[in-house]
């Protein structure tokens, strides 16, 4: 006999299958898919509330973070950080460890009792930056003078050599300037030795440290929490009307480059220089066969002749400069 069928999802009349029966009715199919739509939005309450409970979580942990760092300070999403006033980078006290070493040292370097007397007065970047570097202690005591107005930036006298002009960045001058996430005393080695190169090939006084400081930031070349990028040197060079040229790592290429009057930038790694990154200028060839190295953190440094074998491990990247 030809089977009949009721009901498209319905057995064939006298038939059965193992587990399943017959399909149940529609109506037990409305009650099932109404309890169905019960139990999702069952669901979709438990989770949205299980978000909830996480979101107050993790708000808790992180008051909980800020508490425990009281130097860091937390934006919510979209706040702008607070404005740092013009010329100026963010002043904190010093720790009572680095007082403690100030206090040793005071034997040896005695206009540290000045600061002694108020450490409040002066950034803890500042005095860290005298630790590493003491040749800054006058730098360093000058800061409650000139720190809301430096002295006028007049560099007319070291255009006059016809050499490269040594710059540092804690002169007072433009050291108490900020840059980028610090004083540029501290920050700002990169943009004080495009200045050295800048003066020496355009003989433009108006290219002082503080004034490439000031356009290496505006064209983004300051990397927050890094430093100067590498793009200062060729893109940056580029638009203060310079050729800037990339070196390969060679004795030769260094000394021809130098004896054709173009001076050299480069970046170098740990060593003799820097614990992590800096910048400084192969400014000429010395007579005794070495280099005339300008670092613009130590004019220790800068006094002395360089020899090739000296610098070779230390150096990352190479940049000759000539007029556009």
């Amino acid at each position: 006999m030809q089977e009949r069928y009721l009901y498209p999802y319905e057995l064939p009349v006298g038939r059965t299958s193992r587990g399943v029966g017959r399909f149940p009715s529609e109506p037990q199919r409305q009650r099932k898919r109404s309890r169905n739509r019960r139990q999702r939005r069952r669901n979709i309450l438990i989770a949205g509330l299980l978000l909830v409970l996480f979101a107050a979580a993790a708000a808790g942990a992180l008051q909980l973070i800020n508490a425990l760092n009281p130097k860091e300070t937390v934006l919510e999403a979209g706040e702008p950080a607070p404005p740092i006033p013009a010329g100026q980078a963010p002043a904190q006290e010093a720790p009572a460890d680095v007082v403690s070493q100030l206090t040793q040292m005071a034997g040896q370097y005695p206009g540290l009792e000045k600061v002694l007397q108020d450490p409040s007065a002066y950034p803890e970047s500042l005095v860290s930056l005298f630790l590493r570097n003491p040749e800054t202690l006058d730098f360093l005591l000058a800061y409650p003078e000139y720190k809301q107005d430096g002295p006028p930036i007049d560099i007319w006298y070291e255009t006059q050599g016809g050499q490269v002009p040594l710059f540092l960045q804690w002169d007072t001058r433009w050291g108490y300037a900020n840059y980028g996430d610090d004083y540029l005393a501290v920050t700002g080695c990169g943009p004080v030795c495009l200045s050295m190169v800048a003066v020496y090939l355009t003989g433009n006084a108006q290219l002082h440290p503080l004034a490439v400081a000031e356009y290496s930031e505006q064209k983004g070349y300051y990397m927050p929490g890094t430093g100067t990028g590498w793009e200062l040197m060729t893109e940056g060079a580029a638009g203060l009307g310079l050729y800037s040229e990339e070196l390969s790592l060679s004795e030769g290429t260094l000394r021809a480059r130098l004896q054709a009057g173009s001076p050299v930038i480069c970046s170098v790694g740990p060593g003799d220089f820097t614990t992590a990154g800096h910048f400084i200028v192969l400014a000429a060839e010395n007579p005794d066969g070495g280099f005339q190295v300008y670092d613009p953190n130590s004019a220790v440094r800068s006094s002395q002749s360089w020899s090739y074998a000296q610098l070779e491990g230390q150096i990352r990247n190479l940049w000759a400069f000539s007029v556009a």
